[in-house]
């Protein structure tokens, strides 16, 4: 080292040692590995087409590539004969119109073609007319770039010239599928040309356009934000998704259309407003009053309101009514028009006990059910003693009341024949298994104790009555609740529920109408009368009938 350094003096040359290993290792590494940064990539697309022609047909394959992840594929069908060098120029020409559509200004262009690439001489008049249009297609961007490939490197452009690909559900790419019924150098450019207006859509493609915005900074700030919502792709608005990647942002006139068509087309079933809304997103449109739209569109549709649901809650709050007492002699009794109830016999029986018979109406929720509600616990206490033999019943009744009068009620803590007699009854456990009543007995003492029990009774009963009227009114609170009011005034149009017919089946429509309400009875009761000025002939419940709209 000495000698060299005695050697390299005279030429002024200095020796410096290596340093570590490694760390020069990685220094050159990053040297010869950095990337040079090119400003002119910025914002580039990439076009990759490929054209097929065979004998059963031809097309082509477009594949277009952009920042942030954007790609795009699609498969164009002929319905027209092409060689395969006018199927390449073809695919060219679809896939530099496909770009512009987007809103692309720097493409580059791969074919695996040498004709259209410009390496080999188009010698037919039709080539060279497709030549021409490409190269004044071309001049329409910022910056066109056409590169040759090798057909190894274009597989997937070259896959969708020959098949037909469709999208998968939830897949973030777009594949379109389209046909062309004659060649592009014999199409005509149609231009759609349409009056500018205002619509809800017009500050947001103001400010993503041309960046102009309201002078009202509160609403520009709001704009703003709400602009990072949206994209611009080939002037057209969409909206970023969740259900769909974009969302085609439509005006009155198209969403009119498209509520039309998803609710009542021809591969469509009324489905209610909700669902409608989702269907519509789903299928890729928005527009900002979407939802309260198709819940609009579904209450105005006529076979929607002639086949809907009747109403599940109530419509009028629960009003008082005396039921049969279980002791003492009632003042009146309410039944259906029964011929049970209609007969000579029944009416002349009410009429010696002073006792008035009430007929529910066709409808009628505050009174009808009562004999079943009082019926229901000895219907319970007869299946369960009768089990098979269901014909036994009338042998079994009498054991069945008997339960049932000496059983205290819930409402009143009091058992039906006290209440009734002053006393209660001797139940023949009593007698099976001797109480101190029953030891006790002596039958002098035991009549003037009855005979002063019913001078005390009246008490009991009020009692009873206070703790009867005091569940009820807790009952009625909860019902009314629920309670979603529903009135009706004269003259407005209704739909009733289709009464029982004799073509009546699943299909017939649950609503028929509409009618004209002409008086108001009061407590959920209405007169009706069809458009003919026809009468009905009885009352309608107002929880047999729903609006109509029209």
């Amino acid at each position: 080292m000495v000698a060299w350094s005695i050697q390299l003096s005279e030429f002024d040359i200095t020796f410096e040692s290596r340093g570590h290993v490694k760390a020069q290792a990685m220094a050159d590494f990053l040297v010869e590995m950095t990337p040079e940064t090119d400003k002119d990539d910025e914002g580039k697309w990439f076009l990759s087409v490929d054209g097929s022609s065979n004998h059963a047909g031809s097309g082509a394959g477009i594949i277009l590539e952009g920042p942030a992840g954007a790609f795009i594929e699609q498969s164009l069908h002929f319905e027209f004969k092409a060689s395969n060098n006018q199927a390449e120029y073809e695919a060219l020409l679809a896939g530099m119109k496909l770009a512009k559509e987007v809103g692309v200004r720097k493409l580059t262009a791969k074919s695996d073609s040498k004709l259209v690439n410009g390496d080999y001489q188009a010698k037919y008049p039709q080539l060279a007319k497709y030549r021409e249009q490409a190269a004044s297609t071309a001049s329409s961007f910022d910056k066109f770039t056409l590169l040759h490939v090798p057909r190894e490197q274009n597989e997937r452009a070259d896959l969708l010239a020959k098949l037909a690909s469709t999208q998968r559900r939830g897949q973030q790419k777009t594949v379109i599928h389209e046909k062309l019924d004659m060649p592009a150098i014999e199409r005509l450019e149609i231009l759609n040309i349409r009056n500018e207006k205002t619509t809800w859509m017009t500050p947001i493609l103001d400010y993503l356009q041309r960046g102009t915005t309201s002078e009202d900074p509160e609403k520009a700030l709001r704009i703003a934000k709400e602009a990072t919502k949206y994209i611009v792709l080939g002037q057209q608005l969409y909206r970023k998704g969740l259900s769909f990647p974009l969302l085609r942002c439509l005006e009155e006139e198209d969403s009119s259309y498209v509520l039309k068509e998803v609710h009542e087309g021809a591969c469509d079933t009324h489905i209610g407003g909700r669902a409608l809304a989702s269907k519509i997103a789903r299928a890729g449109y928005y527009w900002p009053t979407l939802k309260k739209d198709c819940m609009d569109y579904v209450k105005k549709c006529d076979k929607c309101q002639r086949f809907a649901e009747g109403y599940r809650a109530p419509q009028e709050n629960l009003h008082h009514t005396t039921l049969p007492n279980g002791f003492g002699i009632p003042a009146e009794i309410v039944s259906d028009n029964g011929t049970q109830f209609a007969l000579k016999g029944t009416a002349e029986f009410c009429e010696g006990l002073k006792i008035k018979q009430v007929f529910t109406s066709v409808e009628h929720p505050q009174s009808n059910g009562q004999a079943e509600a009082a019926n229901k616990v000895i219907l319970w206490g007869l299946w369960k003693r009768l089990e098979e033999a269901k014909g036994r019943w009338a042998e079994e009744l009498p054991q069945v009341l008997l339960s049932c009068h000496t059983t205290p009620h819930s409402t009143t803590n009091e058992t039906p024949f006290r209440l009734t007699f002053g006393t209660e009854a001797m139940i023949p456990v009593k007698i099976g298994e001797p109480s101190p009543r029953t030891a006790l007995f002596e039958p002098s003492r035991n009549e003037e104790e009855l005979r002063a029990n019913l001078d005390l009774i009246q008490e009991a009963r009020e009692i009873a009555h206070i703790k009867e009227y005091a569940i009820k009114a807790r009952a009625a609170r909860r019902y009314n609740q629920k309670v979603i009011p529903r009135k009706f005034k004269t003259g407005d149009l209704v739909l009733k529920k289709v009464t029982m017919t004799a073509n009546k089946n699943k299909l017939t429509p649950l609503w028929e109408g509409p009618f004209r309400v002409i008086d108001e009875i009061g407590q959920g009761a209405y007169k009706l009368e069809s458009l003919e000025k026809k009468v009905l002939p009885r009352t309608w419940n107002a929880a047999s009938l729903r609006m109509y709209y029209s």
